[in-house]
């Protein structure tokens, strides 16, 4: 009777045991899936944000680089010879016909070459000399406020936009000429047709998405108006208007100066993720918007998700506390060991292959304790001290206060989570690595600070490649612009001389005909060359070939030889070093390196009576580094950064396109290096310095 009544009062306490212990088990499953959705649906905003606001900085970027170039094309047109003296000045030998016939010619020139809708002259009264298409009648009032504003500032001015009478949106660039008398000075007018380039390039949205929009806005009045069309609301280009007392709307936000991330209703009522900003140098706002429901589906998704994880967990806890009612506690206590032994293991292997590792720290005394995947990537064993000053010590020092202050402060201080990337130095290599930490804080019943549990995982590749990616963005970005403002001037002197040969052919002026062509040829070479030039520079890195071991000395004697011409016609004497050092990589890639490097020192040599060219090898931290030094011209320090620019030259008159030292230096890097100059100033000459990182080394003879 008694061991029947024990066993019956030892399955009581084990079932009571099993309900408590389940009941525990769902309420934080279910409190930790809560926490979990919370902080998902904060991130998963801030990172759509993030892409919605990148987007955004592009298109304001591309508005402006628009609006700079109808500008310039205005003063430039504007500014022209042949347009000034039409104006102001007629030629004796030219009648009224013929200088409209010249001016309607000049403007036909410039519609076609820019791509414009339209091109008006003006005169000193303001009356329409001619118009590169039919007559445009009378002219729109933002056009008339634009050639007010351009005749009192003699600047350039970006008319606002309208509706011309064809219902196109309109947006004109005025710029008044200088007049000789004390009239007023003539203008002209460059009209853009915004729906062909500009209001499509605002409203396109890199990826396919549902509810995506993005447009602009200005205020008229006591009135909201929307330039561009709008995806969800039909109308008239230049014609839908919200009230200005609609102050919900982000369109009214963005106009009464409201930046940066916004989250309400829209023009249709619906819930949007925003961004607002102002374009620069103009009255207008871009708003950059997604609808919330689309944000957000991803975390609906994850809900459900996370509802069936948690029901999923329970159902599992119930499983298993019958499983443990029917086997008895020991039985059941001892698989559960090897379940739990067999888990960490597997977690170990887990967070060595993510490279994360988890770490609690106790904030009352200072230590913290460290999972071995956590270990090895800082680098360290159980004897490096787990307190933290070890910690800070690990820190880069570049990273060190500000991490520092911002776990006192911040998390710890504040009661935040912690959430940051900041790069350390492992102790074991003393290599430098980007990790990204995140942390939970812990309280006791006073609601005080007690611990912080989280984990730190290595993202040095992912930071690399990240860096990696906004480098070549940036290049790309950077060299697009050069190249198309570089090709626009050969492109427009080759189109305005040939107007100007129709003309002299018809006049029989052989002299005349002869210079227009002669402009044609040159410009025609410049395109050329600058093309090849661009070629070859795109070939760097593109097109390799498999790399080898060169002698120094070998790569400077096949340079030398391909510019020896220019070397003996400037009598420069060159010194090589005769330290026995080898290059590793592309043989012909070295060559044209050496090549550039040596016809710039000869070029910019000057009027030196004795020109002399040193190349040899200097080290720093161990590592060869290979210098060219000349005693030219030298360079004012305050250019050297442009020096290694797409078609930068310090020197204008100089022959060439002003892409030999971007090629040199594209070079470098694809090799994995980099290159440098220095100059004590103007007449003192320059020294180029670059490194080939496992590419410069000691030859057999010299290690021996």
């Amino acid at each position: 009777m008694v061991p029947d009544t024990l066993h019956n009062r030892t399955t009581a306490w084990l079932v009571g045991r099993l309900r408590i212990g389940l009941a525990i088990f769902s309420v934080v499953t279910i409190v930790s899936g809560l926490a979990y959705y919370t902080w998902d649906v904060a991130r998963i905003q801030a990172d759509k944000y993030h892409d919605i606001a990148a987007i955004a900085q592009t298109k304001v970027t591309l508005i402006d680089r628009w609006r700079k170039e109808r500008e310039f094309d205005a003063r430039r047109f504007g500014a022209d010879a042949i347009l000034l003296n039409g104006l102001d000045a007629p030629r004796p030998d030219a009648g009224p016909a013929a200088l409209e016939a010249r001016l309607r010619g000049r403007a036909t020139l410039e519609r076609e070459v820019g791509g414009y809708a339209d091109v008006y002259v003006l005169g000193s009264a303001g009356e329409l000399l001619v118009s590169a298409r039919a007559a445009p009648g009378p002219f729109a009032p933002a056009l008339l406020d634009a050639i007010r504003v351009a005749r009192e500032t003699h600047r350039p001015v970006l008319a606002e936009p309208y509706l011309a009478a064809n219902g196109e949106g309109r947006i004109d660039a005025v710029y008044c000429a200088g007049a000789t008398s004390e009239a007023s000075p003539g203008c002209v007018v460059l009209s853009s047709d915004a729906g062909e380039f500009l209001f499509p390039s605002v409203q396109a949205w890199p990826t396919p998405s549902p509810s995506a929009e993005a447009f602009l806005v200005r205020r008229v009045g006591a009135d909201a108006l929307f330039l561009t069309d709008l995806r969800f609301q039909k109308g008239p280009p230049l014609s839908i208007r919200r009230s200005m007392s609609e102050t919900r709307l982000p369109a009214v936000q963005a106009l009464n100066g409201v930046t940066g991330e916004y989250v309400g209703p829209d023009y249709r009522g619906r819930a949007v993720l925003a961004d607002l900003r102002a374009v620069p140098g103009t009255s207008w706002c871009l708003l950059t918007k997604i609808d919330a429901d689309e944000v957000f589906a991803e975390v609906r998704y994850r809900a459900s998700a996370i509802t069936l994880g948690v029901f999923g967990l329970i159902a599992l806890g119930a499983v298993v506390s019958a499983y443990f009612y029917r086997t008895q506690q020991s039985a059941e206590r001892a698989r559960a060991t090897a379940v739990i032994v067999r888990s960490e293991r597997l977690l170990q292997d887990a967070q060595r292959v993510a490279s994360l590792g988890h770490y609690e720290l106790d904030v009352r005394t200072g230590t913290w304790t460290s999972s071995q995947a956590l270990e090895g990537v800082f680098g360290i064993d159980a004897t490096y001290p787990h307190d933290v000053s070890g910690w800070g010590s690990l820190l880069h020092p570049d990273d060190r206060d500000d991490t520092t202050t911002y776990l006192q402060n911040y998390v710890v201080g504040g009661g935040h989570t912690f959430d940051k990337e900041y790069r350390i130095v492992r102790v074991r290599d003393g290599e430098v690595r980007w990790v990204h930490g995140l942390g939970n804080l812990k309280r006791d019943d006073m609601g005080r600070v007690t611990h912080m549990f989280g984990t730190i995982q290595d993202v040095t590749v992912r930071k690399t490649l990240e860096e990696d990616l906004r480098q070549r963005n940036h290049e790309m970005a950077r060299f697009v612009y050069t190249v198309s403002h570089d090709l626009k001037s050969p492109i427009v002197t080759i189109q305005t001389f040939l107007g100007f040969l129709e003309e002299d052919r018809k006049r029989n002026d052989e002299t005349r005909v002869q210079k227009d062509i002669e402009f044609i040829r040159n410009a025609a070479e410049r395109m050329t060359a600058l093309l090849a030039d661009l070629l070859e520079l795109s070939r760097v890195g593109r097109v390799s070939n498999p790399p080898e071991d060169i002698r120094l000395q070998d790569l400077v004697k096949a340079a030398m030889e391909m510019v020896a011409g220019r070397i003996a016609r400037r009598g420069a004497t060159v010194i090589v070093t005769e330290e026995p050092i080898s290059l590793h990589g592309d043989r012909p890639r070295l060559m044209e390196l050496f090549e550039n490097l040596l016809d710039n020192a000869v070029k910019f040599m000057g009027d030196q009576p004795d020109p002399r060219i040193e190349i040899g090898v200097e080290r720093a931290d161990g590592q060869p580094v290979i210098f060219v030094r000349d005693n030219g011209l030298g360079i004012d320090p305050r250019h050297a950064s442009r020096l290694f620019g797409l078609f930068e030259k310090l020197h204008p008159d100089t022959e060439g396109t002003g892409i030999g030292l971007a090629l040199v230096k594209r070079i470098v890097e694809v090799h994995g290096g980099r290159i440098w100059v220095h100059s004590d100033g103007p007449g003192l000459g320059a020294t180029f310095r670059f490194t080939i990182p496992r590419g410069a080394r000691q030859t057999d003879t010299e290690a021996r």
